[in-house]
């Protein structure tokens, strides 16, 4: 049940202090060559960071605005990502949009985490910025806590410690269980191309056809089919005793298959080509309406519709082949994973040089055999790519790819069942969407009920709020000094920050020019102000600086014209 004498207090007035930090100038390297961790917005992935992406050196630390906080500080971005938490295990420094928050002894830190989490999306929702989102100091300050006794804070921590440990447990699973779809996938496939996945289904079935005989039968029809001579050489060439068994170590490489299989070469089974990239200098070529298909887009799909489309003309002026649905395209040279993916056609199309074709025009392979063939043999066919730089397939490679060929209704038969399978595989991505969203829902509803004061039962025995609120009132009369800096001496505090501040900071630069983050190295502040004078200094009629975009550094550069 909600407690109806809950009081809400602005956070500040429990809070010793806040304290944000800077960033030593990057023009320095050596301030970037230290053994300090140097906090941003990048490190806060989890809630207890082990370590820092970026480290500073002491002369980095004291030159700049960057403030050293003690071991388990409790640190919440202000700017770019809002809102995350971290505490880290080491003493860090901290840049400037990040902030410290040191509670008061009325205040459990494990408490106030949990606050700030459970607040996460309306300090996001209180960002404002044309480019970057930023929230100030008084954004924190204000923010309306539920003041409950300490013992009572202790509680509602420990039970949320409880249950959101339960559901990062959940989430672990689930990440894990995401990571297995693809080897789920080759389980599958595997299991298909052993013949495991039909053994029950051969068990009931008699009378049929051998993959010798279906092969021949292959060979037959391709032949009759062949309308050039290059063509009768190819067929030629792949039957060739030499050329289609297999050598012992490529036998290594497939599974062991039913006694009605055959294993052969794709080269065997159908015509091998490639295409061509008409020239792009010439605009009549492209923009047109016939589909153009690049290695990029061979990414273990089905192709219904590409990216490029030529014309015509540029079908008739290039090295190109109309092809037929049902072609099967592999792709031979292209960045990252791409090199060893397949894809099957749904339409009519033309292909660039980087993609393999495979035209089963005989009607006695189910283009889907194949191409879940070469999904399997993924890290096989990659492995054969040849040439001293990336490696990369030719067509003659890929017709001497291995494939092991299964009687034509046993093919139907385990494309149903992969189909089936996969299926059911492709819908737990979306299913555990739905889990962790759902996961996302529960421990905001125990957040909002822990602060509710609905999680944890009322203990008699706790101080009051009423004698609460006295005792922060008698002790808010005691000043809270500052802690100093660990192991290191710092700068005094800057002044308020008005326009002849950041003119005498402007002044004291070591260079006459200068990127924002290192004025901002120099100037103690809130970002938004200080971004607010700079404009306003750019706009004066006699500028105090001027301003150009620095391409090789990517970034904004200011020169001092102050005299």
């Amino acid at each position: 049940m909600n407690r109806s004498d809950t009081v809400h207090v602005p956070l500040g007035s429990l809070l010793e202090r806040i304290e944000g930090g800077g960033t030593p100038s990057k023009a320095i390297s050596a301030y970037f060559q230290g053994n300090i961790p140097f906090v941003t917005v990048k490190d806060f992935k989890s809630r207890r960071p082990a370590d820092t992406v970026d480290h500073i050196s002491e002369d980095g630390l004291n030159s700049s605005a960057a403030t050293l906080v003690p071991p388990d500080t409790l640190l919440v971005t202000t700017r770019m990502s809002i809102g995350k938490i971290a505490r880290f295990r080491s003493p860090v420094a901290i840049n400037q949009d990040v902030k410290a928050l040191f509670p008061s002894s009325f205040l459990n830190k494990d408490y106030l985490e949990y606050f700030l989490i459970s607040c996460g999306p309306s300090l996001q929702a209180r960002g404002t910025g044309t480019t970057v989102k930023g929230i100030k100091l008084e954004d924190l300050r204000e923010l309306m806590i539920p003041l409950v006794p300490l013992e009572e804070q202790r509680r509602i921590a420990v039970k949320l410690d409880n249950l959101l440990a339960r559901s990062k447990t959940a989430r672990d699973e689930l990440s894990l269980l995401s990571n297995q779809v693809e080897r789920y996938k080759q389980a599958i496939l595997s299991a298909a191309f052993s013949g495991l996945l039909t053994a029950k289904w051969r068990e009931s079935q008699s009378g049929i056809e051998s993959g010798t005989k279906l092969l021949q039968r292959i060979k037959d029809l391709r032949f009759a089919k062949a309308k050039t001579k290059k063509e009768n050489a190819q067929i030629t060439r792949a039957f060739l005793a030499e050329h289609l068994v297999l050598r012992e170590n490529e036998q290594e490489t497939i599974p062991n298959i039913p006694e009605l299989w055959t294993a052969c070469r794709v080269g065997a089974i159908g015509s091998v080509l490639n295409g061509s990239t008409p020239a792009r200098n010439n605009p009549t070529f492209w923009n047109g309406t016939i589909p153009w298909v690049t290695s990029g887009e061979v990414r273990n799909n089905i192709i219904q519709e590409t990216r490029e489309r030529i014309t015509k003309n540029g079908f008739e002026n290039s090295s190109l082949s109309l092809l037929p649905p049902g072609t099967v395209l592999l792709a031979m040279i292209g960045e990252g994973k791409t090199r060893g993916q397949t894809a099957v056609l749904a339409i009519q199309a033309t292909i660039n040089q980087n993609v393999a074709a495979v035209v089963l025009n005989q009607g006695l392979v189910v283009p889907q055999i194949l191409w879940r063939w070469f999904q399997l043999q993924y890290q096989q066919t990659r492995q054969r790519g040849a040439g001293n730089g990336p490696k990369a397939l030719n067509c003659q490679a890929v017709r001497e790819l291995p494939f092991v060929l299964a009687p034509f209704v046993e093919q139907q038969e385990i494309v149903r069942q992969i189909e089936a399978s996969f299926a059911h595989i492709d819908r737990l991505p979306s299913e555990i969407a739905r889990a962790l969203s759902l996961l996302d829902r529960l421990d905001q509803a125990a957040l909002e009920r822990a602060f509710r004061r609905e999680l944890v039962p009322h203990d008699t025995n706790d101080e009051s709020v009423s004698a609460l609120i006295e005792s922060i009132r008698s002790a808010q009369v005691v000043t809270f000094p500052k802690q100093k800096r660990a192991a290191t001496k710092r700068k005094a505090l800057m002044p308020k920050m008005t326009t002849e501040f950041v003119l005498e900071a402007i002044r004291k630069m070591p260079r006459d020019r200068f990127s924002f983050e290192d004025l901002r190295s120099f100037v103690s502040g809130d970002y938004d102000e200080l971004k607010q004078i700079v404009f306003h200094l750019l706009e004066e009629p006699t500028p105090s600086i001027t301003h150009e975009f620095d391409l090789k550094a990517k970034e904004m550069r200011f020169e001092r014209s102050l005299p």
